[in-house]
């Protein structure tokens, strides 16, 4: 049976590059900023875990700004993609090392400066039980000092099950619409992006489980972990309740014993 995560990479992996790279429409999630905080948080060259690295938007810079990242992705395609654009690109004096592997189930076992689940990672997991699992095994990663930083949208309070259509794009040679489904029993979106080009149509389906921060909080409480930073964006401007997105950045809780 098809996991959620190879769903999605098989669906978006031939234009993950071209719809997200560098996005102008997320100020302050571009890799420029993201680049920045993790060198802020580790202060120098550090060992980066990658969980859902992609097509390597982040782990590349990263690289390239001396990093060693270990990015690991549960779709080949996705991870297809990563290695043709590292031999594209290069990784300057850092280094990626493309790893297959689910983030729910298991992690690569090096100790690491940071885990780095970035654009959604954490709500594309498939539900509660995954989510924590995921925290857990990011918890037990990291080296003294390290930081574990997640970032997701944050959900509406909404208890009405909900279906909406939007426009994403439009140009001279596709359009694509986005269709999803709210369903407040089962705390899931699903949706799918439809792409039409050239008389045809393409579906493009995904699906989340958003997470309330409290719930995100606790997850981390029962990992050993503690919230050190919450930020609205990776340029670390003040978090906003009432905003949109949330930059989550966790440390080990102190020892309380004796």
């Amino acid at each position: 049976m098809e996991s959620t995560a190879d769903r999605y990479g098989r669906s978006f992996a031939d234009v993950y590059d071209s719809w997200y790279s560098d996005d102008a429409s997320a100020p302050g999630f571009d890799a420029a900023a993201v680049c920045a905080a993790i060198d802020g948080l580790t202060r120098g060259a550090a060992d980066i875990l990658e969980v859902g690295v992609g097509t390597g938007r982040l782990a590349i810079p990263l690289a390239l700004a001396g990093h060693r990242v270990v990015g690991l992705d549960s779709s080949r395609d996705m991870l297809v993609r990563l290695e043709e654009n590292i031999d594209r690109v290069g990784t300057g004096s850092g280094s990626v090392r493309a790893v297959l592997g689910d983030a729910s189930a298991t992690l690569p076992p090096d100790r690491v400066d940071a885990v780095l689940g970035a654009f959604n990672l954490i709500v594309n997991l498939p539900g509660r039980s995954a989510q924590a699992a995921f925290v857990a095994a990011a918890a037990q990663r990291l080296a003294p000092g390290g930081v574990v930083i997640l970032d997701a949208y944050l959900p509406d309070d909404t208890t009405e099950h909900r279906r909406d259509l939007v426009t994403r794009s439009v140009d001279a040679e596709s359009v694509v619409l986005i269709a999803t489904e709210v369903d407040p029993v089962t705390a899931t979106v699903a949706g799918a992006h439809i792409e039409l080009r050239d008389g045809s149509v393409r579906l493009r389906p995904w699906r989340v489980c958003p997470i309330p921060l409290a719930t995100l909080d606790q997850m981390a409480a029962d990992a050993g972990l503690a919230l050190a930073h919450r930020w609205a964006d990776y340029r670390r401007t003040p978090f906003d309740p009432q905003g949109s997105w949330a930059v989550s950045v966790y440390v080990r809780a102190p020892d309380r014993r004796g």
